[in-house]
């Protein structure tokens, strides 16, 4: 599903309001919840950050009034927002996919942290012609490769994906290219960075079984203050760097490192992104 960012000023006030409210709605329903931040993000990108708040902050007022959206407190001590029965049946009626959302587990649970670190990412890599898909996607079966086909294929399936016109990464226009998208929160024993180096390795290869979607980079979100890059470069020099040829060189300039500077509890700042291949300073062989 593509985050459909309003590109144009209706003269009037009402629909203004009216665009705004079905952008909220979509967003909510695109990653089943969102902290006002995000929304904020993700509906008013060209906005100042305050901008942007205030903005939200009267549309969901109304939303939550008219009882399209109801609030909920999130593990973090603040409040995440999902559909209301009401707002589902708003948005079917447009012809969009859309479930009651106020039984939603993640909203209090552990993963709320890693879930919604993932979730601002993805809002941060929308465009205007790109599609992000989050786990909640992948939970109600709205993402274009399914969790069942993925796990066949590579054993695991990501927090994420961003789909991108094939040309825009050197493909033919009659395929798409993903960045599969890892959140890391706990460092991982070398095992299970195995797992996620078996994906990695498997660039250029498709997704899908119609062969429309192509992988194209794996992208590793984490916060900067953990250790993920080191740990994950530790990794690649012990258990990669031996095994090189052009195939690991390729996918080490396709490994991508996405360091977010946050402030407690979770308020982005800043991001960052380096491949594996410029960490390790390869990047000038290719």
């Amino acid at each position: 599903m593509k985050l459909k960012l309003q590109t144009y000023i209706p003269a009037d006030n009402r629909l203004v309001a009216y665009e705004n409210e079905i952008n909220v709605l979509k967003a909510v329903n695109l990653f089943g919840h969102l902290r006002r931040s995000e929304l904020a993000a993700a509906v008013w990108p060209r906005s100042p950050a305050q901008s942007g708040l205030r903005m939200c902050g009267r549309t969901l007022k109304r939303l939550i009034a008219e009882g399209d959206l109801v609030e909920k407190p999130n593990s973090l001590g603040s409040f995440s927002v999902v559909l209301a029965p009401k707002g589902a049946r708003r948005l079917n009626l447009l012809g969009i996919d859309a479930d009651d959302g106020r039984r939603l587990s993640s909203v209090d649970g552990a993963q709320f942290f890693h879930r919604t670190l993932g979730t601002r990412y993805l809002i941060e890599k929308v465009s205007g012609t790109n599609q992000v898909y989050g786990e909640f996607a992948f939970i109600k079966g709205r993402a274009p490769v399914s969790r069942a086909r993925l796990s066949e294929s590579f054993h695991k399936y990501p927090d994420g994906l961003i789909i991108y016109p094939g040309e825009e990464r050197n493909y033919t226009s009659v395929v798409t290219a993903a960045d599969w998208v890892e959140v890391e929160f706990n460092i991982k024993n070398d095992e299970d960075y195995g797992k996620l180096l078996k994906v990695a390795m498997q660039v250029g290869s498709y997704l899908d079984a119609s062969e429309t979607c192509i992988l194209d980079r794996m992208v590793f979100v984490f916060d900067i203050r953990q250790q993920h890059q080191a740990a994950l470069l530790s990794y690649l020099k012990r258990k990669v760097l031996p095994t090189m040829d052009d195939h690991v060189l390729q996918v080490l300039h396709s490994i991508v490192f996405a360091k977010v500077k946050v402030k407690l509890p979770l308020v982005w700042e800043q991001l960052e992104e380096i491949t594996a291949a410029e960490a390790l300073g390869l990047e000038s062989i290719m």
